[in-house]
């Protein structure tokens, strides 16, 4: 009777088992890296697109290292929950270098983007009276139209 008692119960949580792991909604999520790049503002960026939810809670084991170190990640859900932007804490030292980013138990391979500055032009009116010479963004550099055009 013992034998038979305990036969039925490792059956029936054998069964239970199976069916809780069938029936369970299942929801596929994965993230893919999609790039890179240098904004103006942030620093470095790490873009991910995304299928399935994701929460920012999720996202706060995310952890980078390069250059034999182990650097601060923030990552947060974007555009409606697909996907993920990272920016990673003392990134700029290490451009050129290889960078793994390990987010939600998955790495992903990069390169630190280079730091491109936005262009900031400059224009200028220039008139026979210096008085009447307008500068609207002028280089810092320099002080007067003469000094940039001799440059």
């Amino acid at each position: 009777m013992k034998k038979n008692t305990v036969l039925v119960l490792a059956l029936i949580s054998i069964l239970t088992m199976v069916a809780v792991t069938a029936m369970a909604p299942q929801t596929s999520r994965s993230i893919q890296f999609q790039e890179a790049r240098f904004v103006s503002g942030k620093g470095v960026v790490f873009l991910f697109s995304t299928t399935g939810s994701f929460s920012n809670a999720e996202l706060k084991t995310a952890v980078a290292y390069t250059g034999g170190q182990s650097l601060n990640t923030h990552c947060v859900v974007k555009n409606g929950m697909h996907q993920i932007a990272c920016t990673v804490k003392l990134i700029n030292q290490y451009v050129g270098q290889d960078v793994v980013i390990y987010l939600l138990e998955q790495g992903f391979w990069s390169t630190v983007p280079e730091k491109i500055y936005p262009c900031i032009g400059f224009t200028f009116f220039r008139s026979a009276d210096p008085s009447t010479q307008y500068y609207v963004g002028f280089p810092p550099n320099f002080s007067t139209v003469d000094e940039y055009i001799s440059f």
